[in-house]
């Protein structure tokens, strides 16, 4: 059985948040509160705003909490902190109350972090189960189960697949390493493809592990770059303590990118596989093959565009995480007004259009 992890994304009343306020300035003065936020993986220096005082910056921690979808764990913490203060434990049962999804599984949620939502998915939700787990797999392909032609977007959404993940980093504890190769094209511009010092340079600047990309070769033998790279990426990665680190990397649709650039994935893919057992791969959009190595701890998804089918089965769900009791006839009704706007083709709008409509939709069916 999957274990239920209680955090979602809170709505608090001012109230609640000048309640919630008042009762953590009591217990804490701002350097044991920041003590006590190093046990949830967090800086309390991230809440500190200039010239601020510790009013700012509990209301700094608590909108966070509550955005980022670790205000239970907050709350829980304070209450073990403070075992005699029953302050804390009735706030959260009011918080049950009032957020009926308050023990929702997060790998199920339907609506993410601020207005984001993700319909179904259901492939990937199993997916992103193996890789929190230590013993899971740890390399992720989502693809389009019908790719667009190389350079063209799909209306499928797999890149909205981060917004899960970014949903569950908090509660899972794992950093987050979003490399958007669309950019990285844009910021090497069109006279060449991405290399693979380009692909190497920002992985190892997001990653803070400076220092370790070799010169590029002048002999264009990039397999030899490759193994001395990834030797050093290896090594740097062996001195994180084994704080798990979730790598994905995005649109390989969108570029071109050269045999020796999907050669340093591999060899990435390979490493994670064997030595980096705290760090994850995700990869988006990529159609290569990686070496049979590897394929023991792989998971895939394909990703089919979303028909009506798809967005009922969301709406219904989402509304019942929501503790709402939704006539059947509305919720097809939800369905229809997302997709009145399909192409003559029958063709769906861009994923982040899509998205906003159905995010529109859904508040419609929640008032």
């Amino acid at each position: 059985m999957n274990q239920i992890v209680q955090f979602v994304q809170i709505e608090l009343s001012p109230l609640q948040r000048k309640d919630l306020h008042d009762i953590l300035r009591s217990l804490f003065n701002w350097e044991s509160f920041k003590t006590l936020l190093q046990e949830l993986n967090k800086d309390g220096t991230d809440y500190e705003s200039q010239n601020g005082t510790i009013l700012t910056n509990l209301a700094a921690v608590i909108a966070a909490a509550a955005n980022e979808n670790w205000l239970i764990s907050l709350l829980e913490l304070v209450g073990a902190k403070r075992p005699l203060d029953g302050r804390i434990p009735a706030f959260l049962e009011k918080l049950k109350k009032v957020n009926p999804a308050f023990a929702v599984d997060p790998f199920d949620v339907c609506c993410l972090s601020g207005s984001h939502v993700l319909v179904n998915r259901i492939k990937l939700r199993a997916a992103l189960r193996q890789l929190v787990s230590p013993v899971g797999k740890r390399v992720l392909i989502v693809k389009d189960q019908t790719p667009a032609p190389l350079g063209q977007s799909s209306p499928t959404g797999k890149s909205h697949s981060v917004q899960l993940m970014a949903y569950l980093k908090s509660g899972h504890g794992f950093r987050l390493i979003n490399l958007d190769l669309e950019k990285t094209a844009l910021a090497v511009g069109t006279a060449r493809s991405i290399q693979p010092t380009d692909l190497a340079e920002r992985l190892t600047r997001m990653l803070g592990y400076a220092g370790i990309v070799p010169e590029e070769p002048k002999d264009a033998q990039w397999a030899r770059w490759n193994l001395e790279f990834s030797d050093k990426f290896e090594a740097s990665a062996s001195k994180d303590n084994g704080s798990p680190c979730w790598i994905v990397i995005d649109q390989f649709n969108l570029v071109l990118m050269p045999q020796a650039t999907l050669d340093l994935v591999r060899e990435l893919a390979t490493r994670v596989n064997t030595t980096l057992d705290h760090i994850r791969l995700v990869l988006i959009g990529f159609s290569s093959t990686l070496p049979a190595t590897v394929l023991g701890n792989v998971e895939e998804e394909e990703v089919r565009p979303i028909d009506q089918t798809a967005l009922i089965e969301f709406f219904a769900l989402a509304c019942n995480q929501h503790g709402k009791n939704i006539p059947d006839a509305d919720v097809a009704q939800a369905a229809f007004n997302v997709l009145t706007e399909a192409g003559p083709d029958g063709s769906l709008p861009p994923a982040g259009e899509l998205a906003i409509r159905v995010s529109a939709e859904l508040k419609k069916l929640l008032v």
